[in-house]
C-alpha cells in the first residue's frame, strides 16, 4: 500500500465527512412525510408530531463537521506549500 501525503489523507477525511453528511440528509429526505405524520398526545393535552426528523443540532453538526474537515485539509495543503517553498516559485 502506498503512503499518502498529509493533504491527501485530509482530503480523504473531508470526502468521508461530506459523504456521511450527504448520506444522512438524503436518507432523512427519502422518508415520506406521511410516514412521519404520527400524532402523539403530550402531557399538556396537546397533540404534536411523534417524530421530529430534523432536530436543531443536526444542521449545526453537519455544518461544523464539514467546516472542520475542510479547514484541516486547507491547513495541511498550506503546510506542504510552505515546506516546498510555495507553488509559484518555478
Amino acid at each position: 500500500m502506498s503512503e499518502t501525503t498529509s493533504p491527501a489523507r485530509y482530503m480523504i477525511y473531508t470526502a468521508f465527512a461530506l459523504g456521511a453528511v450527504l448520506g444522512l440528509w438524503v436518507g432523512l429526505w427519502s422518508v415520506p412525510d406521511a410516514a412521519l405524520n404520527v400524532p402523539m398526545d403530550t402531557s399538556h393535552g396537546h397533540t404534536s408530531a411523534a417524530y421530529h426528523p430534523v432536530p436543531m443540532v443536526l444542521p449545526l453538526t453537519s455544518a461544523l463537521l464539514l467546516f472542520v474537515s475542510a479547514w484541516w485539509t486547507a491547513r495541511a495543503v498550506v503546510e506542504v506549500l510552505h515546506a516546498d517553498g510555495g507553488a509559484g516559485d518555478d
